[in-house]
């Protein structure tokens, strides 16, 4: 059960979410120091495991398994979701001092609106604007 829990929700974060949260300028740095930073944990905990598994027993996964269920509320509260946005407007999740993912959230959902109003306002002809139902396409229900 850890296995799959830790498989489905935490392996992804060393390999995935660091690509896309880094900015452009310094994402192949970054994504190397986190790659870095799981290795070196990764490490330690394949020298711990013998020794814990001596101490404790079978409770060493009792330990690993409330590690993990820790950690699912510093993802929710911690960790904004990346999954269908650009790399490019994933920056503006990020650039707010709050560590706060609704505050991240926000910020984004600002970020988008002045986008889409920037965007109307420059495919108007007479700069003030059209609706936005020209600038995105609305899915149109087939019978």
């Amino acid at each position: 059960m850890t296995l799959l829990l830790t498989n489905s929700q935490q392996l992804c974060i060393p390999w995935v979410y660091q690509t896309e949260i880094f900015p452009l300028e310094v994402r192949v740095k970054g994504s190397a120091f986190g790659v870095v930073g799981w290795s070196i944990g990764n490490g330690w905990l394949t020298l711990l495991c013998p020794i814990m598994f001596q101490s404790i027993g079978p409770w060493t996964l009792v330990v690993f398994a409330a590690c993990s269920l820790s950690t699912l509320p510093m993802v929710y509260c911690l960790y904004p979701e990346t999954n269908q946005r650009k790399l490019e407007d994933i920056e503006h999740l990020f650039n707010i001092k709050s560590p706060w993912n609704w505050d991240a959230e926000r910020n984004y959902a600002r970020h988008m609106a002045d986008k889409a109003a920037n965007i109307a306002l420059e495919l108007s002809e007479d700069g003030k604007g059209i609706a936005m139902d020209d600038i995105f396409e609305v899915p149109s229900k087939q019978d």
